[in-house]
């Protein structure tokens, strides 16, 4: 269905509207869409209402060459709730899409029963990070855009699952390569841009799961575990088999994470006590 977020342009948003189960918002990561979500969407089979939608600038919601910033973002996901009547979602986020969950529980926590971040840190960005996303940015008009997906992606995923039969690595360059590189770009700016939401939620913490791939090169799980080490009740899942796409690399692990964390009291406590239902327009 199409559920409005900006009044120039609706964001196309994939929602079954079930209302017998709680809601799971999932967010894609940078040079991704909704469709990293889907085989475990499929592993949590009817355990909740599943809504997915491409970041602005991605996938379907491409959008030009602008820079969308993490607070538009969050922008978007809380006007999302608004318009399509979701009622405290769980929020699970992959990398870009987990500093958006972030900064939208920093803004407004009351809305959401908890937070799964993945290969996202809530702190800003060191210099030293900083440093090795200007480097993308640095090579990313000498590669053009499926050279350029080809290699963030072959260092996002474990090599194991570049190497097996029927591998989702090809499609997701092919994906990928349809965003243009200053799309690319501007979204890699908006993550050196973002401001910290570390101590929000140490001030006042929300359910968090805080999951990492084993193998992840690009936010080690180590520095995830330390970043929960100040949040009360945070739990933390290390991913065996995964690299930074670690809902891709080990989607039934992650899915099984994901429902333990669901079920959990801490979670359960902040759900809606009624079934949801969809907005009447």
């Amino acid at each position: 269905m199409l559920c409005p977020t900006m009044d120039a342009k609706p964001l196309s948003i994939h929602d079954p509207g079930e209302p017998k189960t709680p809601a799971i918002i999932f967010l894609n990561g940078f040079l991704t869409n909704r469709a990293m979500w889907a085989t475990v969407i499929e592993h949590l089979g009817d355990a909740a209402r599943c809504i997915t939608y491409d970041l602005r600038s991605f996938g379907e919601n491409q959008t030009g060459d602008g820079v969308v910033s993490i607070e538009a973002h969050a922008g978007d996901l809380i006007r999302l709730l608004d318009r399509c009547g979701v009622e405290r979602p769980l929020l699970c986020g992959h990398s870009l899409g987990g500093l958006v969950a972030l900064r939208a529980a920093a803004r407004d926590r009351e809305r959401f029963a908890g937070l799964v971040v993945c290969g996202a840190h809530a702190k800003s960005p060191s210099d030293d990070e900083r440093l090795q996303w200007a480097g993308w940015i640095d090579r990313a008009d000498s590669l053009g855009p499926e050279r350029f997906a080809q290699h963030y992606l072959e260092a996002a995923l474990a090599q194991d699952t570049i190497d097996q039969p029927g591998s989702p690595f090809d499609l997701l360059v092919e994906e990928a390569a349809t965003q243009s590189i200053t799309a690319s770009k501007a979204a890699l700016l908006a993550i050196m841009a973002r401001v910290d939401t570390l101590a929000p939620l140490e001030r006042a913490p929300l359910p968090l799961l805080i999951t990492g791939g084993a193998g992840d090169r690009y936010t080690p799980p180590d520095a995830l575990l330390r970043m929960g080490l100040g949040i009360q009740g945070a739990q933390f899942v290390r991913v065996p088999h995964a690299g930074h796409l670690a809902p891709v690399d080990n989607p039934a692990f992650f899915a099984d994470a994901l429902l333990r964390f669901l079920h959990s009291e801490p979670v359960t406590a902040r759900l809606p006590q009624k079934p949801q239902s969809r907005k009447k327009r």
